[in-house]
């Protein structure tokens, strides 16, 4: 066959020049008609480059722009290429000035592999340049490389696609597991190398194949000759992105000792050695078993600081790309620690304070100590056998920083956390509460630590038996953990939940073994099992994850908000009601950015993943690590403004209550509220217009270029964590100087400094309204529900009762959807009553909720407000007055687990009227004279008190 071939060549050489002398000179009518300049290279051969720019733009025939670049292909095609086939349409855009751009692929009974060819048009649509990667024919091919083979026949035979990729794989035998790659795209080509640049000048028929490895993520294309099925290019589609930099003292230029592609060791000392093998071993623990291409998953470099200075030695520490080492720091768990900040620091976040940063310094010590387990350098004594006690036949197993000769032995014991004085849970004694070390955080990470430690190798803890799951599983689901169910302010509530979601998402994967090397993995064959999940459930209830520390933190915004309207004898009118669950309604968010070129933007957003498992829709504003506060400043602010509402006349008291939860850098990014009255400027609203969780805090002044510096804020998160928790603010909207007539609009402004954050600011539940008397046959005086010891009593009392046949007393615990009726008390009489109901069918930690049903003559009922008791624990306040209602003002305060506590007393508007210090239970207290409703608070506990 092929010396018929060489026999054609001859005649096709005539041919083609006959062809070429037989048609328009394209390139010659350009160059005159319109002054195109040419360039082109490697020259003038059979596949190359060529561009060319018009000084008098060419004007084309067609209709639209296909039909244009169709009249161009016909007429001067051939300075691209030789005979009658089109090249294809493949993209198009247009630049700010209007000219507009069209690629398009050469083919030739298939695509030409490089050969696109891109035409440019001026906004009146004429063609001004051209340029592109092209093969003028494989005829020319042929007059141009005279003595090599190339077949000119038909299109050849297409084999079988199996043979093909029989023919990659054996090609690819280099790989480890090269049979479980997969195909991921494959079409035939006509391949001319000299296009690509690479020294070469080749051209086949091929299948082009694209191939890749769901373990390693590496990725390979390759090009088979169509029909003898060898392997005429590969090129390599993926990054062998591990790129190590070692420095001396810091990472000036001057001090680079070794750079990726140097050779090892070199000039290098053993331990400079050191700190590139075992960071190398980091890199391909989360590059081959969790496919994650350096701390950045892009590749970063990894620059590596030996006998690091100013650090505060002996210590270690990592900056994002650099990991620092002091002399004698320089350990396998310690490197990998150190690295694995890295991760942590790009894969989710974590604020390196309270809970948030002990979980970041329990992931070092997890994913450190992984690399120490399965690596054979250092001192690995007996740390193949489990271990029972401290220091038992020196095991080495589960301590950190063991081969550091800087620290004199290891500095934490991931077995048993309490052999170096720390907690295995958050509810051992050796908690700690102080801020001290960012809050705690190398110490309270050993009950992150000691999850995982008992999670594979099995024991118990505060009597719960947890079952060994090795290290592969574990290590699978704390990476699982830190990947997807961790952020920025992730506590131990939150990480104990995540961790059984994680678990969860791995039942029924053979999961990726475990490696150093630099290779893929491949299956384990371990297979995660719902069992497998609930020895995870049991090591988070074992270390105590999902109960409150002992630390007794006040959080930023208190629970039990009083009722909008305390007066029983009136009723919450809304005029603006809000809660997310359709969208966003008519509420707007506008970006308002000191540096508009620095700015990114950023909005309020409906989301549905609210914190603390709130069900439902809120909204969300992000508090992002953004901006360096030097040459990319992100200060400004973000405003979600409210559709306009009205005030009615007779409405003189409209009330603002909204729910919210934030975690904010704390004192220098915040939220704010702001009033909006009759078309004017906002206005912020002050502290003291607030009747219920005011601002927890003041913005920094002081070096604080956020735009709302020294303004009240509600900024940080709760005490002794960077997490929130949900609350209720009320505002008394007439103290903030709105009148009954004005029309108003609110804005939540979230305000920022020039860089850093947190997490962000959640909103749920805006009720604007105020409270408007409610016409019954009957006038309450008073109505409340209290706890005492093991009962809830209702109290309420009457001014009048017309047509009154008694009370139906209805309840409903918080775990029930509706009321439901468990007694009736008869109507008194015709004039004012008081009137007692002792509920003893209820369970302490349960939340109850009253209604009265109060029955008319006629059958109606009329039902009254909605209040609520909750029994607690022996140990709460369980704050009680008496007699309540009061006549003259005097009644005694009372609560049950001893102790002096100051007692306050304060407005239904929020104002402070008295406080009486030092008291003990019982003490009498007298109130003004002036008939109303007044809130009495001593300790946590608040109790409302009627004076008649």
């Amino acid at each position: 066959m092929w010396k018929h071939l060489r026999s054609v060549l001859v005649l096709l050489t005539l041919c083609v020049t006959t062809l070429l002398f037989s048609q328009p000179n394209a390139k010659i009518q350009l160059e005159r008609n319109h002054g195109a300049q040419f360039y082109s290279y490697p020259g003038q051969e059979a596949a190359g480059f060529t561009a060319f720019r018009l000084d008098a733009p060419l004007v084309l025939s067609g209709n639209d722009f296909i039909a244009k670049a169709n009249t161009f292909w016909q007429t001067y095609g051939n300075v691209f290429y030789q005979g009658a086939e089109l090249p294809i349409f493949l993209r198009s855009g247009q630049d700010n000035s209007g000219n507009l751009h069209f690629t398009f692929q050469q083919k030739r009974e298939v695509p030409v592999f490089g050969g696109e060819i891109n035409l440019h048009f001026n906004p009146d649509g004429a063609l001004y340049a051209a340029e592109g990667f092209h093969l003028l024919s494989p005829e020319q091919w042929a007059v141009d490389h005279p003595g090599q083979v190339y077949p000119l026949t038909a299109f050849p035979e297409v084999r079988p696609e199996a043979h093909y990729i029989q023919a990659a794989q054996t090609y690819l035998t280099k790989n480890h597991l090269a049979a479980d790659w997969e195909v991921v795209d494959a079409e035939n080509v006509l391949l001319a190398t000299a296009l690509l640049n690479n020294g070469s000048d080749e051209l086949a028929w091929c299948r082009h194949l694209i191939l890749s490895d769901p373990i390693s993520f590496r990725k390979y294309e390759l090009f088979i000759d169509l029909e003898t099925a060898t392997t005429h290019l590969e090129l390599q589609a993926h990054c062998d992105a591990l790129d190590r930099k070692l420095y001396e003292n810091n990472t000036n230029a001057g001090n680079l000792l070794w750079e990726e592609g140097d050779p090892l060791p070199g000039s290098l000392t053993n331990v400079q050695e050191y700190l590139l093998e075992v960071t190398e071993e980091t890199y391909n623990l989360f590059r081959y078993t969790f496919g994650r291409d350096s701390y950045d998953g892009q590749g970063g470099t990894m620059n590596i600081v030996e006998d690091a200075q100013n650090i505060g030695c002996p210590n270690a520490r990592s900056t994002g790309s650099t990991t620092l080492y002091c002399n004698g720091t320089a350990a396998d768990d310690v490197i990998g620690h150190e690295w694995a900040h890295s991760y942590t620091g790009e894969i989710n976040g974590l604020i390196y304070a309270w809970e948030s940063g002990a979980i970041n310094e329990g992931f070092s010590d997890i994913f450190g100590e992984v690399v120490d387990l399965l690596n054979t350098s250092g001192d690995d004594t007996n740390d193949d056998q489990l271990r029972n006690a401290c220091n038992e036949n020196n095991n080495e197993r589960w301590k950190v920083g063991e081969d550091a000769t800087a620290f004199g032995g290891h500095i934490r014991d991931m077995w048993s956390p309490e052999c170096k004085g720390d907690p295995s849970a958050r509810t051992a004694s050796a908690y700690t509460c102080s801020s001290g070390d960012s809050g705690g955080v190398h110490s309270n990470s050993g009950v992150l630590n000691r999850c995982f430690s008992l999670l594979a190798d099995g024991g118990t803890l505060n009597g719960i038996t947890v079952n060994a799951i090795g290290l592969t599983k574990a290590t699978h689901v704390f990476h699982q953990a830190s990947t997807f169910y961790t952020n920025r302010v992730t506590d131990y509530d939150a990480m104990g939940i995540g961790l059984e979601s994680a678990a969860n998402d791995l039942i029924g994967q053979n999961l990726t073994a475990l490696t150093l090397a630099d290779s893929p993995a491949g299956p384990s064959g371990e297979i995660f099992t719902a069992a497998d999940a609930q020895e995870v459930t049991n090591a988070v209830t074992a270390t105590a994850m999902l109960q409150p520390n002992s630390c007794n933190f006040t959080p930023a915004l208190a629970t039990n908000a009083p009722v909008l309207c305390p007066d029983v004898s009136t009723e919450f009118i809304s005029l603006l009601s809000q809660d997310w669950e359709t969208g966003m309604g008519n509420f707007t968010s506008t970006n308002f950015p000191s540096n508009p070129d620095d700015w990114t933007i950023r909005n309020w957003s409906v989301d549905s993943n609210l914190p603390d498992q709130r069900s439902g829709q809120g909204l969300f504003i992000a508090n992002a690590v953004i901006g360096n506060c030097s040459d990319d400043l992100e200060n400004g602010f973000v405003d979600l403004r409210s559709p306009q509402v009205t005030i009615p006349a007779g409405a003189d008291e409209p009330i603002l209550s909204f729910e919210h939860w934030f975690s904010t850098e704390d004192g220098w990014d915040g939220g704010h509220l702001l009033l909006v009255r009759n078309g004017g400027a906002p206005e912020i609203i002050e502290a003291g217009d607030f009747i219920f969780n005011a601002y927890n805090r003041t913005l920094n002044a002081n070096g604080n270029d956020n735009p709302m510096a020294g303004e009240g804020t509600f900024s940080g998160a709760n005490e002794g964590s960077t997490s929130g928790s949900w609350g209720q603010t009320q505002v008394d909207l007439a103290a903030a100087g709105v009148l009954a007539g004005d029309v108003i609009e609110l804005i939540w402004r979230m305000s920022y400094d020039g860089c850093n954050g947190w997490l962000g600011w959640y909103l749920d539940e805006v009720e604007v309204g105020y409270c408007s008397p409610v016409a019954l046959p009957v006038d309450y005086l008073s109505f409340d529900a209290r706890a005492d010891g093991k009962t809830i009593i209702l109290n309420w009392a009457t001014a009048r009762e017309v047509e009154n046949i008694g009370f139906e007393i209805m309840r409903r615990a918080e775990n029930e959807a509706a009321f439901r009726s468990i007694d009736f008390i008869a109507a008194a009489g015709s004039t004012g009553s008081s009137y007692r109901y002792v509920d003893n069918k209820v369970v302490a930690g349960q939340t109850y909720f009253y209604q009265l049903g109060q029955q008319d003559v006629d059958g109606q009922l009329n039902r009254s407000a909605i209040v609520s008791a909750k029994i607690k624990s022996t140990n709460a306040a369980g704050l009680s007055a008496f007699p309540n209602p009061t006549g003259d003002g005097n009644f005694q305060i009372s609560w049950s687990n001893g102790g002096n506590r100051t007692v306050y007393v304060y407005t239904t508007h929020g104002t402070q009227i008295s406080a009486w210090r030092n008291l003990a239970s019982g003490s009498q207290i007298q109130l003004p004279g002036q008939q109303g409703i007044y809130f009495v608070r001593a300790g946590e506990e608040l109790v409302k008190v009627v004076v008649y």
